[in-house]
């Protein structure tokens, strides 16, 4: 989805090993992603010569020459095997946020419109678990039972859950519901087990 006009002035906002976060004048996020890497909306993945020549900027304009676009919509179908839930349960069980007994007695209360902004850095756990949920109840068809309020939560993450609601999400959340692909689980601290979390409790409460 990512237009001419969205690459212009764009400034470095963090920066990281294999991904590098820029935002443009009218706030959205262009993510710079060093291959091979997962494809996240708004993202653009470069060779690592390249990669490493960004990556020193903190600004730039890009102009759209040649590349290929790839989907990021959700599979039909869900795929997800029982040991591949059983994994990525653990996985969360075993993950480290200072927040996670309020996320964990939040989620057990289903009380989803709370976890908003909830948890440390970029993307709060409480936002990767609603993307997850959201995406889980986007493959089925069903209305999102809540509203939220992008603005209690930190811009990338608002940037990411705004796409969630539009249908669009990155391709490890897409082939963990299509396959139970577990690249997922590798994602930052706690997010990949976040998002497989939520993916998983909307699947079970459908």
């Amino acid at each position: 989805n990512l237009s001419a006009a969205s690459l212009i002035e764009l400034r470095a906002v963090k920066k990281y090993e294999r991904s590098c976060c820029f935002r443009n004048p009218a706030g959205e996020f262009i993510t710079f992603l060093k291959s091979p890497n997962q494809l996240v909306p708004g993202g653009i993945e470069f060779a690592e010569d390249v990669y490493g020549q960004l990556q020193k900027l903190d600004e730039l304009s890009l102009e759209l020459i040649s590349g290929e676009a790839r989907s990021l919509e959700l599979p039909d179908e869900c795929g997800i095997s029982f040991e591949a839930a059983a994994k990525a349960e653990d996985k969360w069980r075993l993950a480290r946020d200072d927040f996670k007994n309020i996320l964990d007695f939040l989620i057990a209360g289903r009380n989803w419109k709370k976890l908003l902004g909830l948890g440390g850095g970029l993307t709060p756990s409480g936002d990767d678990f609603l993307v997850g949920y959201i995406a889980a109840k986007k493959m089925e068809g069903m209305e999102i039972p809540f509203k939220l309020d992008l603005s209690g939560t930190t811009p990338l993450s608002a940037h990411f859950l705004r796409h969630a609601l539009n249908g669009r999400f990155s391709d490890q959340i897409c082939a963990f519901i299509r396959e139970g692909d577990l690249s997922i689980l590798s994602f930052g601290g706690s997010s990949g087990a976040a998002t497989a979390l939520g993916v998983l409790k909307c699947l079970a409460e459908n």
